[in-house]
């Protein structure tokens, strides 16, 4: 009877540690894939979580940039949270065409847009180690598009880059994975 209440102990602990150690690896190790990156961004939006939308964000972009979580409020409080800002937000798969890039629309859940001019598209985008990415730079570039009715390019990048001076961030990352500066003749380091 001791050697078979002992055995019991042992297998639970066993399947203690088992399910521990998976519990560990599916919130801190596990690399999220493309579709829960695009959810938590959109979480992170609607609880005004800048840490997290950083973290979402591939290092390198937030160096060679600048992108820092006082740039990031700055813009989205002359952005998105300008006006009402939704509980919650819907993301739609739009466009997965390229391996590397899913390109997705985010609209307010409730369908109030408080005067702004949804959808808001956003990309994310596989870097060369597999990690799925929201590039910042360019999701705060098409923030800019939620105040102009018009959505005409030459108004949003005018605003994006007149934000980005006010905020001390300098450019987008590109599609083709290089960086475009606002202002070509300003030394990056």
């Amino acid at each position: 009877m001791v050697l078979l209440t002992n055995r019991k102990k042992i297998i639970f602990a066993i399947s203690t540690a088992i399910l521990m150690s998976y519990g560990v690896w599916c919130e801190f190790m596990r690399i999220p894939g493309p579709d829960e990156v695009a959810q938590r961004t959109v979480d992170a939006l609607a609880t005004h979580d800048y840490d997290a939308l950083l973290h979402l964000t591939m290092p390198e972009e937030l160096e060679k940039l600048h992108i820092n979580r006082e740039g990031v409020q700055g813009i989205l409080a002359e952005t998105v949270y300008s006006g009402k800002v939704p509980d919650k937000f819907n993301i739609k798969l739009i466009q997965s065409s390229l391996v590397n890039q899913l390109q997705h629309d985010i609209t307010p859940d409730d369908g109030n847009t408080g005067g702004l001019s949804y959808p808001w598209p956003i990309c994310i985008t596989q870097a060369p180690n597999g990690r799925w990415y929201i590039p910042l730079g360019y999701m705060l570039l098409n923030s800019c598009l939620l105040k102009s009715k018009s959505r005409v390019t030459l108004e949003t990048t005018t605003r994006y880059v007149r934000l980005c001076e006010k905020y001390g961030i300098l450019g987008v990352r590109l599609n083709t994975g290089g960086y475009g500066y606002n202002n070509p003749n300003r030394p990056v380091k």
